[in-house]
Formats: structure tokens, sequence, C-alpha cells
């Protein structure tokens, strides 16, 4: 039952007044190497994502192909298995 831990720095845009400045925050991983989890926490402990890294299009898949959905430099072809949503999904989602 061997596990992993690790950590990483993060910052975000946060404001203060009139201007905006950068708040650093840290993320923690715990690779869980004998049922292949890995576990994303942020500083409170609070689990912000948990999946199977051993699983072909796991979520962390998904989320990367959104984070890079555009398959040329003119955004005007979306990459393999990235799609539009419709007037009806973005209403439901994004209310």
């Amino acid at each position: 039952m061997s596990q992993t831990y690790l950590k990483t720095e993060y910052q975000e845009e946060a404001y203060y007044g009139a201007g905006c400045y950068y708040e650093k925050h840290k993320l923690y991983a715990r690779h869980n190497n004998s049922c292949d989890i890995v576990t994303i926490r942020d500083e409170n402990g609070n689990t912000i994502l948990s999946f199977n890294d051993t699983v072909d299009n796991n979520i962390l898949d998904a989320i990367n192909r959104l984070l890079w959905a555009w398959d040329d430099a003119s955004v005007s072809k979306l990459t393999e298995g990235v799609e539009h949503m419709d007037k009806e999904e973005r209403e439901k989602i994004f209310k």
C-alpha cells in the first residue's frame, strides 16, 4: 500500500481596493499506488478532485481537452472529442 504525497503552488487573481494582486495557494496530491487513485486537495483539506489515473479518458484527460480545446491557432477547429454546448445545455449548466 504505497502512497506518494506531493504538493505544488499556484496563484489566483484577487482584488483589493482599486488594484488587483495575486494570492498564492497550495495544492496537495496523494497518489495511492495500490488502487491507482489520485486525490487532489486544497490548503484546508477539501477534496477538489479524485480520479483513477490508469483509466483511459479519465476526468483529468477531459479537463485537459477543455483547456486546450482548439486544434489550430485560428481557434476555428475544435480538438477531437470537444464540442460546443447548445443553448439548452448552457442555460442548464451555467444558470
